[in-house]
């Protein structure tokens, strides 16, 4: 490997690019371009014998090699690989950005719903909850109204919900404190539980069936009533 103008190691083959901060090395999600420095730096020998490891999904830690993501067997890295964005220009348009215009619009949206509104969504989704129905729920009257309302009021949103790496964390932790959150934060839980199911059927029902969606709305409507 060689050291090119960014200060990436880069393979000048497969132009993929790695940091090193030992005692890891972390695969940067996004291919080199070739930019060589002047005077050609090679990879020492100290580089090799290095733990590998995705490196960070937030604009924050991107280059840096991530401690919780080893890659400990071919099958991970094989799948981590997948993930690779050819130049940095499209991995940056694919990545969450939290200062992305769409979250203040969605802010000053949910501040525009009417008292009633958020009534309306909240019983609608106890009326569910009393049916005692876990199986095809999207298909059942009380939670199509449900569904129907949270589209209608705008509390649905479109985000790089995919690349949201913290939120997902947060949604798959069942005893995550969502109070914490804003009512920003939590409009963004439920547009990406919503958001990934034709992508992943079944995701909806699995978060209502946990108690994701409920505690996600009591948090909503707790705050509400501050």
């Amino acid at each position: 490997m060689q050291l090119n103008a960014d200060d990436f190691w880069e393979c000048p083959a497969c132009r993929l690019q790695v940091v090193t901060a030992a005692p890891l090395a972390g695969i940067l999600r996004w291919r080199g371009q070739g930019n060589w420095r002047s005077q050609p730096v090679l990879a020492p020998d100290k580089v090799a014998g290095l733990a590998l490891a995705e490196t960070g999904r937030e604009e924050q830690n991107d280059n840096l090699p991530d401690p919780a993501a080893l890659l400990q067997d071919d099958l991970s890295l094989e799948w981590y690989l997948h993930e690779i964005h050819g130049t940095r220009a499209t991995f940056t348009a694919h990545q969450f950005h939290s200062k992305d215009p769409v979250f203040a619009a969605q802010e000053q949206r949910l501040q525009q719903l009417k008292p009633e509104q958020w009534q309306l969504l909240f019983e609608s989704y106890r009326q569910f909850s009393q049916s005692g129905i876990r199986f095809n729920i999207r298909q059942a009257p009380g939670f199509r109204v449900f569904e129907q309302y949270l589209r209608q009021f705008g509390i649905l949103f479109e985000f790089h919900w995919q690349a949201w790496h913290q939120g997902w964390i947060n949604i798959r932790n069942i005893r995550y404190p969502f109070s914490r959150a804003s009512l920003l934060e939590l409009s963004m839980y439920l547009s990406a539980i919503f958001g990934s199911e034709p992508y992943d059927e079944g995701t909806v029902e699995f978060y209502c069936n946990n108690k994701t969606l409920e505690r996600i709305l009591n948090a909503m409507e707790e705050k509400l009533a501050q």
